[in-house]
């Protein structure tokens, strides 16, 4: 029997954005299923951003800057606005 296959560098820097960017829209917007949000913050997110994210969050930096920049670009902006829009046509 051999043993699984270790996450790549790649799949443990996404994992670690996408929890401090996950906890981070959720304090920008509590009570909201942020999943799609993250989402969106997480595909416009170069891989530096999300290994700076990462390392952020586990150092116990402030990422709100940083996910505040991915957010502002135009593509999150309209994923974001989708995502939302969604959200309001399934309540």
């Amino acid at each position: 029997m051999t043993a699984p296959a270790a996450p790549s560098a790649d799949a443990l820097a996404r994992n670690a954005a996408r929890t401090a960017v996950n906890r981070e829209m959720a304090r920008r917007l509590p009570g909201a299923n942020v999943a799609p949000y993250t989402d969106c913050v997480i595909n416009n997110a170069s891989a530096a951003e999300l290994v700076d994210i990462g390392r952020q969050s586990t150092a116990g930096g402030n990422v709100g800057d940083l996910v505040a920049a991915i957010v502002g670009r135009p593509a999150t902006t309209e994923c974001i606005a989708r995502a939302a829009a969604s959200a309001r046509a399934t309540v």
